[in-house]
């Protein structure tokens, strides 16, 4: 081996760490902000109401939802990064017979791609992930009218899912827990109002 391409070899390597080591921060900042629409989506839904909160819930899933693929697509045009990792998903659907077999985490991605298809991206991943994951996902062209047609009904879907769910939640704990911690904040003078 020449000087030249043992260089190589090593510039190589140390680009694929550091595209790993990138989205592994987009992952870390991810994990934290999945967890603060759920406490804000508790908030919301306990406060308003359902109607209203999921009136609520959807305007915010859905400005954060267009936010991020345009921020998406926006790193894949200009630093060819996919930013999501998208490209890897999208292989999924033509290979659960080529993923090893103790990766089970891929290969029941792979065959719910594949079961479902279509329908499975659209109707399971605005729940789970959001809006803007499906939308990724399922686009043919990045235009805003296609965007939009897998936004609009995946935030409807995922506000509805999910205030059900904190609303739920919140008959057990908003009147119980919430409320009387608020008003013991409020009485010490941490907070404001009450």
């Amino acid at each position: 081996m020449t000087t030249e391409s043992i260089a190589a070899n090593k510039l190589h390597f140390l680009l694929v760490w550091c595209k790993k080591i990138r989205n592994l921060i987009v992952l870390s900042i991810l994990f934290p902000v999945y967890h603060l629409y759920d406490g804000l989506c508790y908030i919301v839904a306990n406060t308003f109401g359902f109607f209203k909160g999921t009136a609520i819930m959807f305007a915010i899933l859905f400005l954060v939802s267009v936010g991020a693929v345009y921020l998406h697509s926006f790193c894949e045009r200009k630093y060819d990064w996919d930013m999501l990792s998208m490209g890897k998903i999208n292989n999924f659907i033509n290979r659960e017979n080529r993923i090893t077999r103790h990766k089970i985490f891929k290969r029941f991605i792979a065959w719910i791609l594949q079961k479902g298809g279509f329908w499975a991206v659209y109707l399971v991943v605005p729940i789970i992930f959001g809006p803007f994951v499906s939308t990724i996902i399922l686009r043919k062209k990045n235009n805003l009218l296609q965007n939009l047609a897998y936004i609009i009904p995946g935030a409807v879907l995922s506000a509805l899912f999910w205030v059900s769910v904190w609303t739920g939640v919140g008959l057990f704990t908003w009147d119980k827990y919430v409320k009387p911690f608020l008003s013991n904040l409020s009485a010490c003078g941490l907070i404001m109002g009450g």
